[in-house]
């Protein structure tokens, strides 16, 4: 099998508590937001629908969140219980040398009793969806190329733009 991918966009991965932990920075406007001004640290879920971050990280783009496009219910991060969220869009994401803008997160409801078990931001298909990947397990390397043909869940988790960083 070929892999058609530049060697320059990828990430690393980490195995951890059976997941893979991946970083990628959160923007509001042009600057980099991510706590303790590092990267955010999150699942690498392809599985999930939608990306999730926890209220911390919320907490810490409080005033920098656009308004909430719906509330919804989740199901699959609490075991045998639904989650209440908020759909909040987020300014963008950095990944593997892409960037993304307007993306939406769920973000707990903080009134859910089980908000606060949520203790992993999460990297959803709704952001996965605009990249083909391929995932190096010997090397713990996933490298990405943009997806021309994104399919979007809903238009209620539709993404902005996708473009390269020029960062050379």
């Amino acid at each position: 099998m070929t892999v058609d991918f530049n060697e320059k966009y990828y990430i690393d991965f980490i195995r951890r508590q059976n997941h893979l932990r991946v970083w990628a920075n959160l923007f509001v406007n042009e600057k980099p937001i991510a706590p303790s001004e590092a990267p955010t640290d999150f699942i690498f879920d392809p599985g999930a629908v939608m990306t999730v971050l926890t209220l911390s990280t919320a907490k810490e783009l409080k005033y920098d969140l656009l308004p909430v496009k719906r509330t919804a219910k989740l199901e699959g991060f609490v075991p045998g219980a639904y989650l209440n969220v908020d759909y909040k869009v987020i300014h963008g994401i950095a990944i593997a040398g892409f960037r993304l803008s307007k993306i939406t997160v769920a973000i707990p409801n903080p009134d859910d009793s089980n908000a606060d078990r949520i203790n992993s931001d999460l990297l959803g298909q709704n952001v996965l969806e605009y990249f083909n990947y391929y995932m190096d397990t010997e090397n713990d390397k996933i490298f990405f190329k943009k997806n021309l043909k994104p399919k979007p869940i809903s238009e209620d988790t539709k993404c902005g733009v996708v473009f390269l960083i020029d960062d050379d």
